[in-house]
């Protein structure tokens, strides 16, 4: 059975102004944001989403077929690893990251469920 093995991220949608809470939470918290178009989350209507990196992303999308969950896009390759996207029972958009492939003797490049 394929796992979770940590998150890979956390991404959210603003209501008002992209760049100034980006600015915000730079100069208060140290933490750079990436401004990103909301349609990324479609077609959930989520404020949130998060990326889970798994051990084996093939075999969790085998899992999570077979047990009814719908794929909404992917797996796709990517320079930073392999994704997929599929939306939990309340709507929320999930991606995730599996097992690690080298690509080389020091980078390793994820597997990401979205």
């Amino acid at each position: 059975m394929a796992k979770i093995t940590g998150v890979g991220g956390v991404f959210f949608k603003t209501k008002g102004d992209n760049a100034a809470l980006a600015a915000w939470y730079r100069k208060h918290l140290g933490m750079p944001l990436a401004e990103k178009d909301s349609q990324w989350f479609s077609p959930s209507k989520s404020s949130f989403m998060i990326n889970y990196r798994v051990d084996n992303l093939g075999e969790l999308l085998e899992e999570l077929r077979a047990g009814g969950v719908e794929v909404i896009q992917g797996p796709e390759s990517h320079e930073n690893g392999k994704f997929a996207l599929i939306m939990d029972p309340d709507d929320k958009t999930r991606s995730s990251s599996g097992s690690p492939r080298s690509g080389t003797t020091r980078t390793k490049v994820p597997e990401r469920l979205y």
